[in-house]
């Protein structure tokens, strides 16, 4: 878990090159996986995981889309 958390507070960061959205894009799917096995094992039923994941993945989409706006590369 402590590298689901590295990777969230990386993939939350600021990102300026393309190639860094990129991975940021790339990475989220098993971060994602990782999430909801935490949750699992904390007995979070499915529809509060969804939830969960839902918002994560709207905030950090957000987040890649906002920051490439006016984007040189």
């Amino acid at each position: 878990m402590k590298r689901a958390a590295a990777d969230l507070i990386w993939s939350a960061s600021a990102k300026v090159t393309r190639e860094e959205r990129a991975e940021v894009i790339k990475r989220l799917p098993p971060l994602l996986r990782r999430l909801r096995e935490g949750m699992a094992s904390a007995n979070m039923n499915d529809e509060r995981q969804d939830e969960r994941i839902q918002s994560l993945n709207n905030s950090l989409a957000s987040g890649v889309h906002r920051q490439g706006r006016g984007d040189p590369q």
